[in-house]
């Protein structure tokens, strides 16, 4: 999948203090490879991302924040199916622009590693394994770590709690 946006919603609970606990949800807009076609096509992303939050910085319409999440990650949906799905943690660095008291917009950036389930690799024996089997065949090795990074911008509610 190329580098891409992304485009969230989030819904969370903001303490008096700095912490705040959410879930943001996005889609981001990518494109895939097409062997069919021999070209690039269109495909979506979607994103879960439960968040923990501090606001160590802020003044009356605008703050930065960060922080820490776990990522859920479909990637390249298209008619002919999904090409990586993945999981993993995620630090959060963001900063924001208040449009009332339970809103605000948000501009962040989150990079961390992500495990993708649906990844393989096949692998040929060693020389010292064929020397002890030589009947011996390539190997599939599924799922793979990777790092990430990501820009999203996007639209947030936050409840302020008591």
């Amino acid at each position: 999948s190329d580098v891409n946006g992304t485009v969230a919603v989030g819904f969370g609970w903001r303490t008096r203090g700095l912490m705040e606990i959410g879930l943001d949800v996005g889609l981001g807009f990518g494109t895939t490879w097409s062997p069919q076609a021999q070209a690039d096509q269109s495909a979506l992303d979607i994103l879960a991302q439960p968040r923990v939050l501090a606001h160590w910085f802020e003044r009356p319409g605008w703050g930065i924040y960060s922080g820490v999440g776990g990522d859920a990650v479909f990637y390249d949906l298209e008619p002919e199916g999904l090409n990586q799905a993945s999981v993993g943690p995620t630090a959060i660095i963001g900063v924001l622009w208040r449009t009332g008291p339970h809103s605000l917009l948000f501009l962040e950036a989150g990079f961390g590693g992500q495990f993708d389930f649906l990844a393989y690799r096949f692998e040929d024996p060693t020389a010292e394994e064929l020397a002890e089997d030589p009947t011996l065949t390539r190997k599939k090795i599924t799922g793979a770590w990777f790092p990430f990074g990501r820009i999203s911008v996007g639209y947030r509610l936050t409840a302020l709690g008591g």
